[in-house]
Order: C-alpha cells, then sequence, then structure tokens
C-alpha cells in the first residue's frame, strides 16, 4: 500500500512535494555520449517506462542544458495515456531558452500554461516577452523552490535533467526517491560525459 500511494502519504505527512529523480547512463557510469546526446544510451523499453513515470507526476523538471542540448518534448508518448499533458519546469536561471522559445519543441508541444520556468528575478526584467509561461525566481535551495511548487499546487515532480541538476537533487537529499535506467554498453573515458 506505501509503495501504491506514496506520493499521496507523502505529500499528506510531510505536506512536500514527491520528488523522483530518473538516471540513465552507462554500465561505467556515463550519462551521455561524448557529443552530449544523451537520449539514446537507454533502450525502448527504458522510454517507454520513462514516458509511463512521466504519467505518474505532475511535472517534469530539466535544467537549460538539457533543453539547449537536445531541444527535447519532454511530452508523454505512451499507449495508455494518449494525449495526456503535464507541466514542464525548466530550471532557466540566466533564461537563455525563454529569450528564444519559439525555437523549442516545447513550446510547439505544450500550452505555455503548463510551462514553467525557474529564473533570476534580475535576468526576468530585462525579458520583453515572456510568451505566456509561468516564471517562478530563481531560490537559495531547493527546499525553498520546492515549496514554492507546493505553493503551485504540484504534488509530484520527476527530475529528468542532465548531471548538474541530478547532483543538486543528490547533494541536498532533495528527493524520495531514484530511478536507476542503465544501459548494457561502455563508453569508456573517451566516448562519453558523466
Amino acid at each position: 500500500l506505501e509503495e501504491v500511494c506514496e506520493h499521496f502519504l507523502y505529500n499528506f505527512r510531510e505536506k512536500k512535494v514527491f520528488v523522483s529523480l530518473k538516471v540513465a547512463s552507462s554500465l561505467d557510469g556515463q550519462m551521455a555520449l561524448k557529443t552530449g546526446e544523451s537520449q539514446w544510451i537507454t533502450d525502448e523499453v527504458s522510454r517507454e517506462v520513462a514516458h509511463l513515470l512521466r504519467a505518474a507526476h505532475d511535472a517534469v523538471v530539466v535544467g537549460s542544458g538539457t533543453v539547449l542540448q537536445d531541444n527535447p518534448k519532454l511530452s508523454i508518448r505512451h499507449p495508455q495515456f494518449p494525449g495526456l499533458k503535464k507541466k514542464v519546469i525548466v530550471l532557466d536561471s540566466a533564461g537563455d531558452i525563454l529569450k528564444s522559445l519559439e525555437k523549442y519543441q516545447l513550446l510547439k508541444e505544450h500550452d505555455p500554461k503548463d510551462l514553467i520556468f525557474v529564473i533570476d528575478p534580475e535576468v526576468q526584467k530585462q525579458l520583453k516577452n515572456t510568451f505566456g509561461v509561468g516564471i517562478l525566481p530563481t531560490r537559495r535551495n531547493l527546499d525553498e523552490f520546492l515549496i514554492d511548487l507546493w505553493g503551485l499546487g504540484l504534488r509530484s515532480v520527476f527530475i529528468e535533467g542532465g548531471a548538474r541538476v541530478l547532483s543538486s537533487f543528490l547533494a541536498e537529499r532533495a528527493f524520495q526517491r531514484l530511478y536507476v535506467f542503465q544501459a548494457p554498453l561502455i563508453l569508456g573515458a573517451k566516448g562519453g560525459k558523466y
């Protein structure tokens, strides 16, 4: 029962957002090819499970680096949930993505009201166009960030960021569940990124 209802029970007991981390790596612990490509390290089955996990959470969280490198859709493409939409949160303190959001698949794939950008307040003042997306200020730590998400009515988030974002959540122990997708391959020190 605890596992089936773990998001709800954690929300009820702690009054906090339930955080899940997703890590995809090779056997030697590398998260991306040397070119920066990460989406093809794991197989089709792993990707389907990842879409199922997106569907099980209120929002997906990524860093700006992931968007800049991969230009992902971050949609839910799973046969059990056709057309299901969730929030997407982009940690973009410098506003790099939001300054030219029309170039990215995020805006094509999602309603602007389902996109939330976490941006430095000073950078936000300089933005001429925010495309109608939600804006949150950067915070000193992840606890404050998660309090902001709770205030938006979000009760669970799925962190799919790169190494920097994942390291931050791990370092602050700001998560309740860790999903590890390990590909049966070795990229080697010259072939991949940690």
